[in-house]
């Protein structure tokens, strides 16, 4: 990845996005404008996977997916999450974990992608989790 993206929150409300690259950092309002001095406050940072959706959103970390299987021809709903080894979609319904990338290999198509939420929006479910530590 030649750039890496961060949302920038104020506790659940995004103020902005950080662009990490070769060249330095740049940061967007929430209008998605850049700022030409100095940086935004936050209190939280949301790491992006590299990754769309399929509407060409960028998806972050603790972003709830919809996920449409092909092969299944079904549809489940995950969590993104940053684990020792990268990041991984928890499936809420299962609690399985699968792993976004392998080998530098997506193992998901933006295409069946779709961002519906984001797990600090929703206290419950975060409880029912047991992700109270994030």
């Amino acid at each position: 990845m030649n750039k890496t993206l961060y949302r920038l929150r104020m506790s659940n409300e995004v103020v902005g996005i950080l662009e990490k690259s070769k060249t330095g950092l740049r940061y967007k309002s929430k209008l998605f404008k850049w700022w030409m001095k100095g940086m935004p406050r936050y209190d939280e940072i949301d790491e992006g996977i590299g990754l769309m959706d399929k509407n060409g959103n960028e998806i972050f970390e603790l972003d709830i997916l919809n996920i449409f299987d092909e092969i299944e021809k079904s549809n489940s709903k995950g969590i993104v999450l940053w684990e020792t080894d990268g990041f991984i979609i928890l499936n809420i319904k299962t609690r399985n974990c699968i792993p976004i990338i392998v080998e530098d290999l997506f193992l998901f198509n933006s295409k069946n992608l779709h961002i519906v939420d984001q797990l600090y929006n929703n206290s419950e479910l975060i409880e029912k989790l047991g992700l109270d530590d994030l």
